[in-house]
């Protein structure tokens, strides 16, 4: 008995046995062309000799073979969604808002309202006449403020304030004329007192929040003495 040798089948015999029913059935990649004499979806590769030509994986053949599986791992957007980030965003904005608002500095109260001003600034001239001739134009609001004088002690009486030039002797008028008891710079002045009618030498000094004693009960007395004062 002859030794078994090698069997060449031919490739015709092969899709005979094999049928090319059996070769369509296997996976396919989709395919943008297919070769003539090659069942569908298989591309020419030679004479008789078919293979498969596969595409490379990237995400729009994925996206092709496989959409459920690939759909399934995008973020999918809920009705609800866009609500909540809303609500968020609107609770995280005012949460900042109130948190600006705790952390800015509150406006210190003027000093003046506790003795009892109704807050109304009286026309400088109302107070007093500056003797270097400055014009009421120039008798406008500055640092560190003015005066704040009252005709009894403990800042009662008639009161008013108003704001003078710096470094101008002022000659009080009626009713300040040698009736003032109280007296109150506003913080940062440095006010002197006279009571010659000129302010050639300063008797009292002031500063804030002033006297509202008149000097009473001290060897100096001041109260209804001023006739002229001068702020620094």
């Amino acid at each position: 008995m002859t030794g078994l040798g090698r069997i060449s089948v031919p490739s015709a015999s092969v899709e005979k046995a094999v049928g090319l029913n059996a070769l369509t059935q296997l996976p396919r990649w989709p395919l943008p062309r297919c070769c003539t004499g090659c069942p569908s979806g298989v591309e020419h590769a030679g004479p008789r000799n078919c293979a498969y030509k596969r595409e490379p994986r990237t995400p729009e053949t994925i996206q092709r073979l496989h959409p459920v599986a690939l759909g399934s791992s995008t973020t999918q957007s809920h009705p609800g969604s866009a609500m909540r980030f809303t609500a968020t965003s609107f609770a995280a904005l005012a949460a900042a808002l109130v948190a600006g608002v705790s952390a800015s500095p509150v406006a210190e109260k003027d000093w003046k309202y506790t003795l009892g001003w109704n807050g109304t600034i009286l026309d400088p001239l109302a107070i007093g006449i500056p003797q270097d001739g400055t014009s009421a134009r120039s008798l406008e609001a500055r640092t560190p403020g003015g005066v704040f004088i009252c005709t009894n002690i403990n800042f009662s009486g008639t009161c008013g304030y108003a704001v003078q030039p710096l470094g101008v002797c002022i000659t009080l008028t009626s009713p300040w004329y040698r009736t003032i008891s109280s007296f109150g710079p506003d913080p940062g002045a440095t006010c002197f007192a006279y009571s010659q009618n000129s302010c050639a030498e300063a008797q009292w000094e002031f500063t804030y929040p002033g006297d509202g004693t008149g000097g009473l009960g001290t060897n100096d007395p001041w109260n209804d003495q001023i006739t002229n004062f001068m702020c620094e």
